[in-house]
């Protein structure tokens, strides 16, 4: 009897030793060419869904939820297909009848922006062009988007080009090399709402970019125009309609914001990661990409965007901005740009 009791005590003590043991997940490394897709079976039968909010899989404000493993295929004729990680069709939608959903880039349909989860991988493959893959931080797939419509035109001008755009004011300078880039700035006052709901949003951001691709950090206010508050998230798009997004998170006006991007590998693959935080809350927001693989010639900026909508009064634009630049050495931006009249709310230091 003793020595029953004995193993039993012993028992309950190997459990609860294991129990105390932390779960540790490693990192996957990547090799883009064994990726594999499961053969697409279209269903004919299927009735147009309207897609009324960013591709997600996981549950969230506005997201429209697709299953883990989804394959999101773009065709060219503007119609977005979406099969089960098996490769049967569960859901066909027009681009044209699907909700417009904000980014920092203005409107576009909810079928071409995705919500992914914090630390998310967003791949490209190099093999096929148009491919993505969007995996968990430690390396499991969640999502592959195939957009043939990217396929049509590789020659597409910059991603958010200054020139044709609806930024308010910036700063920007187009650098031989750089490994790491870092802004702080304010959460600044919002946009007057004395005036009723408010029509348009703003995002303030730093970033960098090359021919079709911009990574931002991003504090948005508006996003939707249903919500007259600051949030933050970290934002990549791929010229010319895709759009990522990390997890959107709550900020208040006088909070310390903060942008990273570092040029860095994860799981085997050379690219940037990308972090948007709330210094003053202890929170952020990230993913890594590998969309821009290398580090040399790539034109960073500090801007102030109109995301969305029109501001017929530049005054009831938000309150001044000070970017505060680290880790560019040698590097002096061009002066800094204000398209709106009659407002002077940006400035920029750069250390």
């Amino acid at each position: 009897m003793k020595t029953m009791k004995l193993r039993a005590v012993l028992l309950a003590l190997l459990l609860a030793g294991m129990a105390m043991v932390p779960c540790v997940s490693a990192e996957k490394d990547i090799d883009m060419n064994k990726m594999q897709i499961s053969e697409l079976i279209q269903d004919k039968n299927l009735q147009n869904t309207v897609i009324t909010g960013p591709l997600g899989t996981q549950p969230g404000d506005d997201i429209y939820a697709i299953p883990e493993g989804s394959i999101i295929y773009h065709s060219s004729d503007g119609i977005t297909r979406i099969f089960d990680q098996e490769g049967k069709q569960i859901i066909v939608a027009s681009d044209d009848t699907a909700t417009k959903v904000t980014t920092p880039n203005g409107l576009v349909p909810a079928t071409h922006v995705y919500a992914v989860p914090q630390g998310a991988r967003i791949l490209d493959s190099r093999i096929n062009t148009g491919t993505t893959y969007v995996l968990t931080e430690i390396g499991d797939l969640v999502i592959t988007v195939i957009d043939e419509s990217s396929k049509k035109d590789l020659a597409v001008t910059r991603a958010s080009t200054i020139y044709n755009s609806n930024w308010l004011a910036w700063a920007y300078k187009t650098v031989s090399q750089i490994s790491y880039l870092r802004s702080t700035w304010y959460t600044p006052s919002p946009p007057s709402t004395s005036g009723g709901t408010p029509t348009f949003a703003l995002a303030i951001f730093n970033g960098l970019e090359n021919s079709d691709t911009i990574m931002q950090p991003v504090l948005m206010w508006n996003y939707n125009l249903n919500n007259p508050v600051w949030k933050i998230s970290s934002w990549r798009y791929t010229s010319p309609t895709n759009y990522y997004y990390s997890p959107i998170l709550n900020v208040d006006q006088g909070d310390n914001i903060q942008g990273t991007l570092e040029y860095t590998s994860v799981g085997g693959q050379t690219g940037w990661k990308v972090t948007t935080s709330d210094l003053t809350k202890g929170t952020s927001t990230y993913y890594f990409s590998n969309a821009i693989s290398t580090n040399t010639n790539l034109e960073i900026v500090n801007t102030l965007e109109q995301a969305q909508g029109q501001n017929s009064n530049p005054y009831h634009m938000c309150g001044d901005i000070v970017f505060h630049n680290v880790n560019i050495p040698q590097v002096t931006l061009n002066q800094g740009t204000i398209s709106a009249s009659g407002w002077s709310g940006l400035f920029n230091v750069w250390a």
